[in-house]
């Protein structure tokens, strides 16, 4: 199989490096303007020039990346579209997606609706309320203004959790259970982001305190579904998930049955329905919380019809080769074997270039070849032959292993992580990983999960 892979932020380059590495042809276009990844009436920001010079810039040198809109008025000429598999790298590429679709190629097309989803919060809680019976409703505030806000959270005694209705601002989870101390976490975030909660709108939502977060995620091809797995993911950056969110600081990732109980609370009929709308490849995933006094079950977010940024490396980890994946779901059939456990850990780099707003750039960047296969780089350059950073995210890599169990994962994982050499580096620590001793930790709740036959393993997951 060939691959087209469309990309603007550049997370998705290091999965078409390594399908040139296992001796694919891959075609790579980067779209070059921020304006063409927005919905309609959705507030284009300005991309500063270092910004834009530094996005572009990565994988400069390791591969070769063509501009998406020249491409795009070229792929119709393309013989036999449908040996080629397109690879989006989020759902902010529904505009090239649905042309490449449209000319008869196979591989994830996102509409604009899928990117509505995940960016509209009210319109995802709405959907849920109507569509998915046996979520919960939590307690949501909806604002305008950060006055209004404040003034609120003056009068509340309850904790809340702060998000803002773009995927411009990280959302802001107190990392405290005192009511006051909450309050001044969420209002100096409020007053840091005035700009962007006030261009978009946010939310407050009640902070559920003993919870466990997961998020399924089931695939399908032209409608049919194929498998689904199970995501417990770290989204703090500090060891005992303190601090603030980074997205994905480490994650398991797990192959489940189609007949799991959780199915059907994640994966109403409605998803079948939206699924056979959808030609190719399609996921849907709703992150669930669950407060662990009343087993009541919330819903997070959807991130539809996107790979996710961590979590899809992790899950490629399990395969015994990057096409096999694409393959396989190409002929209808479930990539997953039941059993197989992978995980990740982020590698961050935390230190500011105050001259330029963004992060300190031109790191050396060193690791043994026989791991590359697992280092999955977001930031990376090649200069007189060696390796950098850009400076243009604070993530530099996820890395990811797999085993027989959690912790043979999980000590694979850590031997490739001692192996990269990158002055400054930061990521949460092995012992965090397997650590029982806070409520949150990823093994609290997996287990939490399997005590309440939400689904089943096979392998205990203390071996």
């Amino acid at each position: 199989m060939k691959y087209i892979v469309i990309g603007f932020d550049g997370f998705i380059f290091a999965l078409a490096h390594k399908l040139q590495i296992e001796g694919q042809e891959v075609i790579v276009a980067q779209i070059a303007n921020v304006k063409d990844i927005k919905v309609p009436n959705e507030l284009t920001e300005i991309e500063s020039t270092i910004d834009k010079k530094q996005r572009l810039e990565l994988y400069n040198k390791i591969i070769d990346k063509v501009d998406a809109d020249e491409f795009i008025k070229h792929a119709a000429n393309i013989k036999n579209p449908s040996e080629y598999f397109v690879i989006c790298e989020s759902n902010y590429a529904f505009n090239y997606a649905q042309k490449l679709k449209n000319m008869g190629f196979e591989g994830i097309f996102p509409t604009l609706e899928d990117r509505e989803f995940e960016l509209d919060r009210n319109k995802a809680k709405e959907f849920v309320k109507k569509y998915y019976p046996k979520i919960h409703p939590s307690s949501i505030k909806k604002f305008s203004y950060i006055n209004n806000a404040i003034k609120f959270l003056k009068k509340t005694t309850k904790i809340w959790v702060l998000k803002s209705q773009t995927d411009t601002v990280a959302t802001c989870v107190p990392s405290v259970n005192d009511t006051a101390l909450a309050k001044k976490q969420l209002v100096d975030n409020l007053h840091k982001h005035k700009i962007e909660y006030e261009k978009y709108g946010f939310i407050l939502e009640e902070k559920i305190k003993d919870m466990v977060e997961l998020t399924p995620e089931k695939i399908y091809y032209d409608g049919k579904p194929l498998g689904m797995t199970v995501m417990f993911e770290n989204k703090f950056i500090g060891s005992g998930n303190i601090s603030y969110q980074v997205g994905c600081a480490q994650d398991i990732v797990l192959p489940i049955n189609l007949d799991s109980n959780i199915h059907d609370l994640a994966f109403p009929p409605i998803v079948d329905e939206i699924a056979k709308k959808h030609r190719g490849l399609f996921i849907w995933d709703a992150s669930l919380l669950i407060d662990t006094k009343t087993n009541n079950i919330y819903f997070g977010e959807f991130c539809p019809n996107r790979f996710g940024f961590n979590s899809f490396y992790t899950t490629l980890e399990q395969m015994p080769n990057l096409s096999y994946y694409f393959e396989r779901v190409v002929k209808k059939k479930n990539p997953y074997t039941i059993g197989k456990v992978s995980v990740s850990v982020t590698l961050f780099n935390l230190i500011q270039d105050t001259k330029v707003g963004n992060y300190q750039s031109n790191i050396s960047i060193n690791f043994p070849s026989k791991y590359a296969k697992h280092i999955w780089f977001f930031e990376l350059l090649l200069r007189n032959g060696s390796y950098y950073n850009v400076g243009y995210d604070t993530v530099i890599a996820p890395v990811t292993a797999h085993g027989n169990t959690i912790k043979e994962a999980v000590n694979n994982l850590y031997t490739y992580v001692e192996s990269i050499s990158i002055n400054n580096i930061y990521f949460r620590p092995k012992f965090d990983f397997l650590s029982t001793e806070y409520p949150s930790s990823l093994l609290n709740r997996l287990k939490y999960c399997l005590d309440n036959s939400l689904f089943k393993l096979p392998f205990n997951i203390e071996d």
